[in-house]
């Protein structure tokens, strides 16, 4: 990113990540359907973030799921939301 800050796209590649994990802990093979990225503030490089996913439903072979960053000081960085699409074999 510019400067001193991280560059968004890392925080969406961490997303993402976090989606096919939270899916595959669920015990589904899913790939991303869609995801949405809302960057809230700047993080500064060497700064702590927290990450957090939350499933808001299951339903017709879709998981919908919230996810969050956090800087240090527990204010938001950002925040999207994603649909998985469950992989039937």
């Amino acid at each position: 990113g510019w400067s001193d800050y991280l560059h968004g796209g890392v925080l969406t590649l961490i997303f993402d990540e976090m989606l096919g994990w939270l899916s595959r802990y669920m015990g589904h093979d899913a790939m991303t359907a869609r995801l949405e990225v809302r960057y809230r503030k700047p993080v500064p490089l060497g700064g702590r973030l927290t990450f957090n996913a939350v499933l808001d439903r299951e339903v017709k072979g879709l998981l919908d799921i919230r996810l969050c960053a956090k800087l240090g000081d527990g204010s938001v960085a950002a925040e999207g939301k994603g649909r998985m699409m469950i992989i039937e074999d």
